[in-house]
């Protein structure tokens, strides 16, 4: 779910207390945001969807936490209880940098083309084949290595080198000198 944005929904299944079956009445939704005071009086809807399942439309104010819990029941205690809990993100459009709007579209234009690899084959400490694909020889000289912060070689984690070369037959990349030996299956960004 989004952070601090309106026009989203938010589900449960709910079956009824006495025999287990869809629950197909009326239900309402009480909210705890970041474990807060909960709110027995949401402003949003609770809809029934169709066999037991009923959905809520938060409103702006109720996703502005990072951990909401959505508690779905019914006034005459029919329904069993269901609390769906969530992690909210924050969504980014950038439209300036530095109060640019020029730099926003650089910026994007810059990221996106950075690429994801994983090492293969049996690297060295100034190659490696990985996954991937370099159409002509030196097609990504001049760019630089960032092994990720997860890879699996941990004295790699974090670690940059310029790409000096690369071999289009083989999908090799060639780099200035790394402290530690990278294996098959580490990963890395190229940018």
């Amino acid at each position: 779910m989004r952070k601090n944005v309106a026009s989203q929904i938010i589900g449960a299944q709910m079956v009824n207390i006495a025999d287990g079956l869809a629950f197909t009445g009326t239900a309402r939704v009480a909210i705890t945001i970041d474990g807060g005071v909960q709110d027995t009086t949401p402003g949003g809807t609770v809809t029934h969807e169709g066999r037991g399942f009923h959905s809520y439309n938060p409103t702006q104010a109720e996703t502005n936490g990072d951990i909401i819990a959505f508690t779905f029941d019914d006034v005459g205690g029919l329904a069993v209880p269901c609390t769906v809990q969530v992690y909210t993100e924050v969504g980014a459009d950038i439209a300036k940098v530095n109060g640019v709007a020029g730099a926003a579209v650089l910026l994007e234009g810059s990221v996106s083309t950075n690429l994801s690899g994983i090492a293969s084959g049996v690297p060295t400490t100034t190659t490696m084949v990985s996954d991937i694909t370099v159409s002509v020889d030196d097609q990504y000289k001049g760019r630089v290595i960032i092994f990720d912060n997860d890879t699996t070689t941990t004295n790699l984690q974090g670690q940059a080198t310029p790409i000096t070369g690369c071999t289009a037959s083989t999908d090799t990349l060639i780099f200035t000198l790394l402290t530690t030996t990278p294996v098959s299956g580490d990963t890395f960004q190229v940018v």
